[in-house]
């Protein structure tokens, strides 16, 4: 019982308590973006449902990743530096790291609805999973770690 106490003091503090609630916020914004775009293409477009995920999976990441950077940046990781040189190191690294992250969502998306039939937005709503997991990581290791003294 007391390695569970330990294991949540370790794991669950103001980081990982901000990052998901700006992780739920980032998602939030990709869902509707990823909505919209979707009724958009049905609107003016004949596509298949997988090609439509696609696209609009796409169009939805370009919003959530300025949302998500600009979040994370200051309220997650704490990196409050406005030096140009840091954020534009920062901004290309977390770029970088989120088309990993947007590659393996539309391969999904691809996957489930075309060869499996599954629905677009379940499909997508299953994808925020591994998307979710994977960005946490990335972000903390790789885009705004913190520098040693």
């Amino acid at each position: 019982m007391n390695s569970i106490f330990e294991l949540g003091k370790k794991y669950i503090n103001k980081e990982t308590v901000s990052y998901i609630i700006f992780g739920a916020l980032t998602t939030a914004v990709d869902f509707v973006f990823f909505t919209i775009s979707n009724f958009a293409i049905d609107a003016f477009f004949s596509v298949d449902n997988a090609t439509k995920a696609m696209i609009s999976n796409s169009i939805a990441w370009v919003f959530a990743i300025v949302f998500a950077f600009i979040t994370n940046k200051l309220f997650v990781f704490n990196s409050k530096s406005l030096q140009a040189a840091l954020v534009v190191k920062e901004l290309i690294a977390f770029v970088l790291s989120r088309l990993f992250s947007l590659v393996a969502s539309l391969v999904w998306l691809y996957v489930t609805i075309k060869w499996f039939g599954m629905n677009d937005l379940v499909s997508k709503l299953f994808s925020y999973i591994f998307v979710i997991i994977m960005n946490y990581v990335t972000s903390k290791l790789f885009v705004f770690k913190k520098v040693q003294k």
